[in-house]
């Protein structure tokens, strides 16, 4: 495991630069960023804070799986995102966490995954059925419109 003083920083200028592009649609402003980075950048959002990405997946399985305990989730998410998305997995800690995490395990069991693949591939069978041959198209709000299908249906 890397240490802090490692990891590639993404100046706060550059954030300040690019917020509003950055309020639109994230994605890009982060996929430039791994893709000049590497794998694992810290993002400076303020001058004392700062965000760590990671697209590894033995660093995420070692943060989110492993060594969980020694991590825990910012005010943005514990306290501000709380206002939008409410009080779930992704904004709560501890014992709320735990009981939120045992409440939706069931959905991940192997036999409701298969049932949500065929959900998937039906949502993917409409989207491509839309598509007209031979023409441009903007693939954004159909991925969109995908991972939302997803979602609602999980």
């Amino acid at each position: 495991m890397e240490t802090k003083q490692n990891i590639p920083t993404v100046p706060l200028r550059r954030f300040f630069k690019h917020s509003l592009e950055i309020l639109k649609n994230p994605l890009p402003f982060h996929h430039q960023n791994f893709e000049e980075q590497g794998d694992v950048f810290k993002l400076k959002i303020g001058f004392k804070n700062s965000v760590i990405f990671i697209r590894d997946a033995s660093m995420a399985e070692y943060v989110l799986q492993k060594n969980q305990k020694n991590y825990t989730k910012s005010k943005i998410q514990t306290e501000d995102l709380v206002k939008y998305v409410g009080k779930g997995l992704l904004t709560s800690e501890g014992e709320l966490w735990k009981k939120q995490r045992k409440l939706i395990q069931p959905a991940f069991h192997k036999k409701q995954l298969e049932n949500l693949l065929e959900s998937i591939k039906d949502a993917i069978q409409l989207e491509y059925n839309k598509i007209i041959p031979n023409s441009v198209i903007d693939i954004f709000p159909i991925l969109n419109d995908l991972a939302f299908q997803t979602v609602v249906k999980s």
